[in-house]
């Protein structure tokens, strides 16, 4: 298995092996990650509060990593790196929580 060290190099294998058109990146993209997101869902779905096996685990794992590799291209595409959305995102999810604790204490 060939590993990775960061974010920006897997972005960057990703950029390299991804085969998209140029003019054609942004919708090819979308439509894949749509595409795999349902493949998720309708597996999770087959299993309705049950434990997914062996095989269905491994199979959403290898969608999800389709994902990334959608995302990441995507980042690329629109001139951020994945580290940096990531981070925007730790933040995002950060004052969310921050605010759901304020919001909570202000309940009681």
């Amino acid at each position: 298995m060939n590993l990775i060290s960061n974010f920006d190099d897997y972005q960057q294998k990703a950029k390299n092996l991804a085969d998209y058109p140029n003019d054609n990146v942004l919708p090819d993209c979308a439509s894949v990650m749509f595409g795999e997101a349902v493949k998720v869902a309708n597996i999770i779905q087959s299993f309705q509060g049950k434990d997914a096996d062996d095989y269905a685990r491994t199979e959403m794992a290898t969608r999800l990593g389709s994902i990334l590799c959608q995302v990441s291209v995507l980042a690329d595409e629109l001139g951020f790196s994945l580290e940096y959305i990531a981070h925007m995102n730790l933040e995002k999810l950060t004052e969310v929580r921050r605010n759901t604790q304020l919001q909570s204490s202000t309940d009681d």
